[in-house]
Parts: structure tokens; C-alpha cells; sequence
């Protein structure tokens, strides 16, 4: 009875041993190729970030953003991922600081220099060509901004009006 019992055992093991080597080597195999595959793609998502921004690589750098959020152990924080993924445009139309001088406005007033006193006058009239100034470079700003977004018009970035 022992004896058949080992004659059993010897032609399980040589039957079952090579089949559970087989799947233990290509789970193995998945693995090792899996993780692989996962830097490739780690590795062509920090390509992505380290490049320059531009106004059309939005999308792409929010896929490598979700690339590294889920390969990383320690994952981006929702603000940091944000930031990494939009585009500088994004960051421009979206800054606080410059949200409020790309709004439209109306033109510089025109002001009548000859009811001012004469200590006046100049002090206004620079101020009055800065204003001009500033308003043509905001209106050849939001023609740029809108050149980039696609629209030939510029009417895209230009804010609407409060």
C-alpha cells in the first residue's frame, strides 16, 4: 500500500511540478513585463511635464498627469496635478492677477487739458497717453491669446465685459 502510495506521489509530481513551474514563471513574466510597461509610461509622461508649456498641450499633459498618479506610490496632490497638467494658456487666462487686466474695458477718457492748471496738465496728458497705451497693448494681447486658442478673431480671449 506504501508502496503504491509513492508510485502515486512520484507520477503526480512529475505531471503537476512542471505545470505549477510554468505558471509560477509566466505570472513571473506578466509581472516583470507589466512593470516595464508602467516605467515606459512613467518615464514618457515626465517627458511630457519636463517639456515647455504650450496652448495646445493640455490634454496631453493631463493624461500624464493621470499617467503618474497612477503608477506613483505617493500620488500628486489634486492642486499640484492641476498644475501640472494645464497648459500655459490655462495658467494665464486662470491667474488671479492677470484675470482682471485681461477683462475688456472701455476706452481712456479724453480729458480737456485747457481748464486744468498749467503744473497739471502735463502730468495728465502722460497719464492719458499710458492709458492709451496700455489699452492698445490689452487689445493686441487678446488678438495674440486668441490667435493661440484658435480663433482668428481673438474674440475668445477676450473676456466679457463686467
Amino acid at each position: 500500500m506504501l508502496d503504491r502510495i509513492y508510485k502515486v506521489a512520484q507520477i503526480f509530481a512529475l505531471i503537476v511540478l512542471p505545470i505549477v513551474v510554468a505558471v509560477v514563471g509566466w505570472v513571473a513574466q506578466k509581472s516583470l513585463t507589466d512593470t516595464s510597461t508602467r516605467k515606459d509610461y512613467v518615464q514618457m509622461a515626465l517627458q511630457v511635464l519636463r517639456e515647455p508649456r504650450r496652448a495646445d498641450d493640455g490634454e496631453i499633459r493631463k493624461w500624464a498627469n493621470e499617467v503618474i498618479g497612477q503608477n506613483s506610490p505617493i500620488p500628486f496632490s489634486s492642486k499640484a496635478g492641476e498644475q501640472l497638467s494645464t497648459s500655459a494658456l490655462g495658467m494665464l487666462r486662470s491667474n488671479p492677477l492677470l484675470i482682471p487686466s485681461m477683462e475688456k474695458r472701455e476706452k481712456c477718457p479724453l480729458i480737456d487739458l485747457s481748464n486744468m492748471p498749467r503744473e497739471q496738465a502735463p502730468a495728465v496728458a502722460a497719464l492719458q497717453r499710458l492709458c492709451n497705451r496700455n489699452g492698445t497693448d490689452l487689445f493686441w494681447m487678446q488678438i495674440y491669446m486668441g490667435l493661440l486658442e484658435g480663433s482668428s478673431d481673438g474674440a475668445s480671449a477676450t473676456p466679457k465685459q463686467k
